[in-house]
C-alpha cells in the first residue's frame, strides 16, 4: 500500500512539474545545493581514481595527487559559493538523462556518473573526472532539443571513460619535465636581454605539443561519445546539429526583435533614437585581445573539422543519418525555459545587470504577463538608476563592442546612453504600470521595498528592511536587500 502511495506521489509531481505554466509567474529554484555527505561521498572518487593509476615516477604521481586535490577544492568552493546544483528539477532530469545512457550501454556497467548543474552564463559542460560532470545553466537554454544535450552528455562521458583529465596532467607533466623543456629554459634564464619574449615563445612551442594531443582526445570523445548516444537510441542526426551549434553556441539564446519604444517610452522622456546610436569613439572593441587564436593553439579542434570527422564515424558504424520524420520536444522546451529563467536569476543575484536585461527583455516577448519578469524589469532599471547615480555602471554592465550579437550591442548602447535620471523615470513609471499593488510574493515585495528606499537614508532603509522581514521574511532577499543597502546611497 505504502508502495503505492509513492508511486502515485511520484506521478503526480511529475504531472504537476510539467503542468506548471511561465505564463504568469516563475519561483526560482531555492535548496538546490548537495548535501555535505553526498558531496564528500561523490570525491571520494577522486581518491580512488588515484590509487588505481599506474605511475613512471614518484613526481608523476605528486603531480596527479595535487591535481585532484585542487579539483576537490574548486568543486567545494562552487557549492560553498551557491553555484552547484543537485537536488532540484532540473539537474534531476540531466541525471535521468545519464543513467539512460548508462542503462543503454553495456560498456559502462558497474561505472558511477554523477551530474551537477553549475549556474553560471558560460555555455559550457565538462567531465571533472571520477565520473563527474558538470553542464551549465546556459548550455541547457541554448539547445533546442533533448538529443543536443545528450550528444553533449555524452561526450563527457567518454572524457572520463577514456581517463582523459589523467592523461592530460600526465603530458603537461611530461613536457615540462623533459630534458629538451629544461634545457631550452635554462639557456633562457642565462640571457641577460629578452627573457619575458622568449619564454612566451617557448611556452608557445611545447603547447603546441600539448593543445595537438588534446585535439586528439576531444576527437576521441567525439568517436566514443556518438556510439554512446546511437546505442541510447537517438538518432545520429541530433548529434550532427549539436556540433553544428556548438560554433555559435556564444550567442544568445533568443534574438527576438526588441521594441524600444513600446518598452522604454514615457510622457516625461519621449523615447529619443539618439539613444540606440552608438558613440564610435566610445566603442571598445577588444583591441589585441580580440586577435584569434591560432589553430594551433586550440585545445578543441574547429566544429567543422570535427563534424566532417563525426559524419564520417557514423557512415563506418552505418548509423543513419536522416532527420526523424517525428519529434516530440515538450519535455526538454519545459527545462530549457527553466534554465533560461534561472540564467535571469543568476544573472541579477551576480549583478550582471546588462545580460539581466536581455533576459528579461526576451522573456516578456515570450511571456508578457509574467510577473517575475515584470519586478525583473523593475529590479534590473533600479540597479542601471543606482549605478548611474553612484557611477559603478562599468561594473555591471558591459561596454558595447560590434563583435557581439547585434541585439544584444544594441542593449548595451542603449543602456550606456541613457542618464541617471531617464533611468529612474524608466523605473518608476514601468513600476506604476505593471508591478505597483500587483504582486504578493517575496521577490516581488523586494521589489517595492527598493523603490519605496529611493531617497531614505540609512536608518529609513534599516527600517524597511524590518518591515520586509516581518512580513515574509525570506533569508534570500534579505540578504540581498542588506547587501543592496550598504552600498551607496541612492
Amino acid at each position: 500500500m505504502k508502495k503505492a502511495i509513492a508511486t502515485l506521489f511520484i506521478i503526480f509531481s511529475c504531472y504537476f512539474s510539467f503542468s506548471q505554466s511561465f505564463k504568469d509567474n516563475y519561483f526560482p529554484l531555492r535548496d538546490y545545493e548537495p548535501s555535505k555527505e553526498f558531496l564528500k561521498k561523490v570525491l571520494s572518487g577522486y581518491d580512488s581514481l588515484r590509487v588505481a593509476q599506474t605511475y613512471t615516477g614518484h613526481g608523476q604521481k605528486k603531480e596527479v595527487k595535487d591535481v585532484f586535490k585542487d579539483t576537490k577544492k574548486e568543486i567545494k568552493e562552487l557549492d560553498t559559493a551557491g553555484l552547484l546544483m543537485r537536488n532540484d528539477t532540473i539537474t534531476k532530469y540531466l541525471q535521468k538523462l545519464v543513467d539512460k545512457i548508462q542503462q543503454k550501454n553495456s560498456m559502462l556497467a558497474g561505472r558511477k556518473f554523477t551530474v551537477f548543474t553549475y549556474r553560471t552564463g558560460e555555455p559550457n559542460a565538462t567531465c571533472w573526472g571520477a565520473g563527474i560532470i558538470l553542464v551549465n545553466l546556459d548550455l541547457i537554454s541554448k539547445y533546442s532539443n533533448e538529443e543536443e544535450l545528450v550528444s553533449t552528455l555524452c561526450h563527457e562521458m567518454s572524457h572520463d571513460i577514456i581517463g582523459h583529465m589523467v592523461k592530460n596532467v600526465e603530458e603537461r607533466y611530461a613536457i615540462t619535465q623533459s630534458a629538451e623543456f629544461k634545457k631550452e629554459l635554462k639557456d633562457i634564464k642565462d640571457h641577460e636581454f629578452g627573457k619575458f619574449k622568449k619564454i612566451e615563445a617557448l611556452i608557445t612551442k611545447f603547447m603546441k605539443k600539448y593543445t595537438k594531443s588534446n585535439r586528439v582526445r576531444e576527437l576521441e570523445a567525439d568517436s566514443l561519445g556518438l556510439i554512446l548516444y546511437c546505442n541510447a537510441g537517438y538518432p545520429a542526426y541530433y548529434a550532427f546539429e549539436e556540433m553544428e551549434k556548438l560554433d555559435s553556441v556564444d550567442n544568445p539564446a533568443f534574438i527576438n526583435k526588441i521594441d524600444y519604444v513600446k518598452n522604454f517610452n514615457t510622457t516625461v522622456f519621449p523615447f529619443k533614437n539618439a539613444w540606440l546610436e552608438e558613440d564610435e569613439d566610445e566603442t571598445i572593441s577588444g583591441g589585441n585581445m580580440a586577435k584569434e587564436v591560432p589553430d594551433s593553439l586550440k585545445t578543441h579542434p574547429d566544429c567543422p573539422n570535427r563534424l566532417i570527422a563525426l559524419k564520417r564515424i557514423a557512415k563506418n558504424m552505418k548509423y543513419n543519418p536522416a532527420k526523424p520524420a517525428t519529434h516530440n520536444n515538450s519535455v526538454y522546451t519545459f527545462y530549457r525555459m527553466k534554465s533560461f529563467f534561472e540564467i535571469l536569476t543568476y544573472n541579477q543575484d551576480e549583478l550582471n545587470i546588462g545580460d539581466a536585461m536581455y533576459d528579461v527583455l526576451q522573456l516578456s516577448i515570450m511571456y508578457p504577463n509574467n510577473m517575475y519578469v515584470k519586478c525583473s524589469m523593475v529590479n534590473c532599471l533600479y540597479e542601471i538608476f543606482a549605478s548611474k547615480t553612484n557611477h559603478y555602471m562599468s561594473q555591471i554592465v558591459d561596454m558595447p563592442d560590434k563583435s557581439r550579437n547585434p541585439s544584444y550591442n544594441q542593449l548595451l548602447v542603449f543602456l550606456h546612453n541613457i542618464n541617471s535620471d531617464v533611468a529612474k523615470n524608466l523605473m518608476l513609471t514601468y513600476y506604476k504600470q505593471n508591478v505597483e499593488n500587483k504582486t504578493d510574493n517575496a521577490f516581488g515585495e523586494y521589489v517595492v521595498t527598493l523603490i519605496r528606499s529611493i531617497n531614505m537614508t540609512k536608518k529609513e532603509q534599516e527600517k524597511i528592511v524590518d518591515e520586509y522581514k516581518k512580513k515574509y521574511n525570506d533569508k534570500y532577499y534579505l540578504s540581498l536587500l542588506k547587501r543592496r543597502f550598504n552600498q551607496k546611497k541612492t
